[in-house]
């Protein structure tokens, strides 16, 4: 949907307080997702978003594409918070995990190249109808990469900019998918870092200018 691709109206707050839009944002169910998520065995929950895939990532000029085809990996851009340490001292170049992020402060740290393993569930964090197309979404878990950024700047509906903020959905981590699995809407996403795969670990190597 136009509307929640970067550079979209649903990518700033005021969106969500025109209830000329038809949607409403229900930041009061994030805790009990957040619970749900953590009965399903994951450390983490997400909101997510949809953009598109590019050649030109934070995380070293990746391509978000090439970087996981015939992986079975999906690239994602990670909430500004999630990765808010940079090389170069300002956003958005290679971000790292800040020393911040963890169990603890609920933020994952989940800097450039780093993975996770987790499962979409059927939740929306605003009020609207659920797609029935969408069931095969909910009966697998899925690996995914961090191959870019979502800044807080632009995206201040969605991305919280650092440790101890949420977004308007009340949440400390969001996910904008590159190229995201049939069936996707923006619902939440329960995970956990993990390796990543010895193939993905070796184009990110081969293909990203963070190293040195």
């Amino acid at each position: 949907r136009p509307m929640f691709a970067r550079g979209g109206p649903a990518r700033d707050p005021s969106f969500w307080n025109d209830m000329s839009a038809g949607l409403e944002a229900n930041a009061n169910t994030n805790a009990g997702v957040e619970a749900m998520a953590q009965r399903m065995g994951y450390e983490y929950l997400a909101t997510t978003t949809v953009y598109a895939d590019t050649n030109i990532a934070s995380c070293g000029r990746l391509d978000t594409r090439a970087v996981v085809a015939g992986t079975g990996y999906y690239a994602v851009a990670s909430a500004q918070a999630m990765q808010n340490s940079f090389p170069g001292g300002g956003c958005c170049w290679c971000g790292k995990a800040g020393p911040n992020t963890g169990h603890y402060s609920k933020v994952a740290p989940m800097g450039c190249m780093q993975c996770a393993k987790g499962r979409f569930i059927r939740k929306l964090p605003y009020n609207a109808p659920i797609g029935g197309q969408s069931h095969h979404l909910f009966e697998k878990e899925y690996n995914i990469v961090v191959a870019d950024i979502c800044p807080h700047k632009g995206n201040e509906a969605w991305c919280p900019e650092r440790v101890g903020t949420t977004n308007t959905f009340n949440s400390r981590n969001h996910f904008d998918w590159a190229h995201p699995p049939p069936g996707f809407d923006n619902y939440y996403f329960a995970f956990t870092p993990a390796p990543c795969s010895r193939e993905i670990a070796s184009r990110i190597h081969h293909m990203s200018k963070c190293h040195g």
